[in-house]
């Protein structure tokens, strides 16, 4: 468990329940790392803006988090950055992508992204972070 993580134990009703049938609940809060939160167009022309934002997570491994909840358009430059940076994290983590929406989703869709064992992707129009509410 991480040094920042603060556990909880919870037990039911386990002082009166046998010992063989105690249920307990570990839970952990975690301070995620920084997510790279992705707004505009990433292109060609833009693409190195997020391989250098995402450089730093990928180093270091786990769950990488790319909020695409403002993103409004991607090329093939950016699907080939997200594989890129899921071979990188090959083993030793995955990528989350929060808020993918409208193009973006038909695009990483249709060129098979859900398919990448790595690559775990979820539609939410809530912006996670806050930061363009």
């Amino acid at each position: 468990m991480s040094e920042q993580a603060d556990s909880v134990r919870m037990h039911g009703d386990a002082a009166t329940m046998p010992a063989r049938h105690r249920r307990s609940l570990k839970a952990d809060s975690i301070h995620v790392p920084p997510a790279v939160v992705l707004t505009g167009e990433m292109d060609i022309a833009t693409v190195r803006s997020f391989r250098d934002a995402i450089a730093p997570s990928l180093e270091r491994g786990g769950t990488v988090v790319v909020d695409m909840t403002n993103l409004d358009f991607m090329d093939s430059s950016g699907v080939h950055a997200l594989i890129e940076a899921a071979r990188q994290l090959d083993g030793r983590g995955c990528l989350f992508l929060h808020g993918v929406h409208d193009s973006v989703q038909r695009l990483l869709d249709i060129v098979g992204i859900p398919a990448v064992e790595n690559i775990h992707m979820i539609a939410c129009e809530v912006d996670p972070f806050l930061i363009h509410a």
